[in-house]
């Protein structure tokens, strides 16, 4: 099934309505294969693949060609899903680890993935030869096929004891140069018995550095037996403390407390750190006002970042914004995209004049707005607005914590409704043991959760104009706010 265009681009929503089309429709025993990376985490696919594997189906993914930790690419981080590094060196020859594989706790299996021979694109009778995890994916699905040829009723059992089935015979350790910054699987799923030798050499080929599509490559025969690796990674549940807010908004802070958010107005919903008296070195507000029509449903209209980690500058989030407030295809045209703004409180002339810059106006790799933060676009979640699914845009603030790297994320993404949704992940690596704002460990004030009374005059109204309205806000659903210590 093609889910890419012809330039090698696409939507994670593509794979999804593929994988639900399988889900729903294709044959049994299967295998989804699927050779695409994305630097993102998308959760509505994790409940796609998810969902497949728990009927029955075996979905094996590329792990990306980045030589980064895959649990940060898509869809190589997802737990129920089988991820393959790739094997061959800079040959194809070789058992050494090839140099462009991703790595770390999010792989399940290498496979030969360097000057593979497969068919090609331009006649019937092309065949052509690349490398990546691309290559090396297909291999394991084709192992996974011959599976449910070898045991025909494998598709009632569990994913652990299909994996067993799968791993019966396998090589552990046979992979050399596989020192990473992340320890990685050191595992080699075995089909037939053969040699290092029996791998013969061709043309070096370049590793492939963007997604591609799926393959048609025949299984490589794999090294010698060894003991057999249990899988560790079965499907596993969103994390318990992640916290949520949804609809209008219905929050879950980092403290455990559940709570609406009914009163419009602006909120801090992170700062570090919780004490008011000591100057906030981050600190996160969000703008929240009704949806048109009715003054019940509160969505996030702004979103801004400010703090010592940020020098003198805030940031501003906005989201899309239409000539007729609605979904965000309503109206005939455009306001607003959905935009970041930097702007200097002293207006410093080293610093970005304000001036709004559209999603796609910055460059993949971000820019740095000081030693500690750093702006970065990304795709995020599926999202559905009125009845369709769409991909949405975000910006991520990289907060680099007490670690190397940059450990926490804050989040901002095009919700439905012209509004937007807000993440936060890692916020214990900020350094601190509590944080305040509705989504911290603070106890928030009780009046947020007080019902205004328009809201209150418009639920008693008997029209039928306010039950309309009424209904098609729950048909809508509405932001997210979340935020977890890991």
């Amino acid at each position: 099934m093609k889910v890419l265009d012809n330039s090698g681009s696409g939507w994670t929503t593509w794979s999804i309505l593929a994988e639900q089309w399988i889900l729903a429709s294709g044959n049994r025993p299967a295998v989804v294969s699927i050779s695409i990376q994305a630097n993102y985490n998308s959760y509505a696919e994790q409940a796609s693949i998810d969902s497949l594997v728990a009927v029955g189906v075996t979905v094996v993914v590329a792990a990306g060609n980045y030589n980064q930790d895959a649990c940060k690419w898509n869809p190589a981080w997802i737990p129920s899903a089988i991820t393959v590094a790739a094997f061959g060196g800079t040959s194809g020859n070789s058992w050494d680890r090839s140099g462009y594989s991703n790595w770390g706790s999010c792989i399940d299996t290498y496979a030969p993935g360097t000057n593979i021979l497969s068919t090609g694109p331009w006649s019937d009778t092309h065949t052509y030869s690349n490398s990546g995890t691309s290559m090396a994916c297909p291999h394991v699905s084709g192992l996974a096929a011959r599976m449910y040829e070898a045991y025909p009723t494998a598709g009632s059992l569990s994913a652990a004891a299909r994996w067993s089935l799968l791993t019966a015979t396998s090589c552990f350790g046979c992979v050399t140069n596989d020192a990473t910054p992340i320890p990685t699987v050191n595992l080699v799923i075995k089909a037939l018995s053969c040699n290092a030798s029996d791998l013969t050499a061709t043309p070096t080929a370049s590793p492939t550095r963007s997604p591609t599509l799926l393959p048609t490559v025949s299984p490589t025969p794999s090294p010698t037996t060894a003991p057999t690796a249990d899988k560790t990674r079965n499907p596993t549940p969103a994390p318990t403390d992640e916290e949520h807010a949804t609809d209008d908004p219905h929050l879950v802070s980092l403290s455990g407390q559940k709570f609406d958010v009914n009163m419009p107005g602006s909120y801090v919903l992170i700062r570090a750190p919780e004490d008011q008296r000591r100057p906030a070195k981050l600190q996160l507000n969000a703008s929240v006002r009704p949806f048109a029509g009715s003054p019940c449903g509160l969505y996030i209209q702004g979103v801004e970042l400010s703090g010592e980690w940020l020098g003198d500058q805030v940031v501003r989030v906005v989201p899309l914004r239409r000539d007729v407030e609605g979904s965000n295809g309503a109206g005939n045209s455009t306001l607003r995209p959905f935009s970041v703004r930097v702007q200097s409180r002293r207006g410093d002339e080293s610093t970005p004049a304000g001036e709004y810059q559209q999603w796609k106006g910055l460059r993949r790799e971000g820019s740095g707005l000081s030693g500690r933060v750093r702006l970065v676009p990304v795709w995020r979640h599926v999202y559905a607005d009125a009845g369709r699914a769409q991909e949405a845009e975000a910006f991520q603030f990289r907060i680099r914590g007490a670690g190397a790297g940059y450990d926490a994320t804050l989040e901002v993404s095009q919700a439905a409704h012209q509004a937007l949704n807000f993440r936060a992940t890692n916020l214990r690596s900020l350094g601190f043991a509590e944080l305040g704002g509705l989504l911290g460990t603070e106890a928030h004030d009780p009046t947020v959760e007080h019902v205004s009374d328009m809201c209150r005059a418009f639920r008693s109204k008997p029209s039928r104009l306010a039950r309309r309205n009424r209904g098609a806000l729950e048909e809508l659903g509405g932001p997210s706010m979340a935020a977890s210590w890991a």
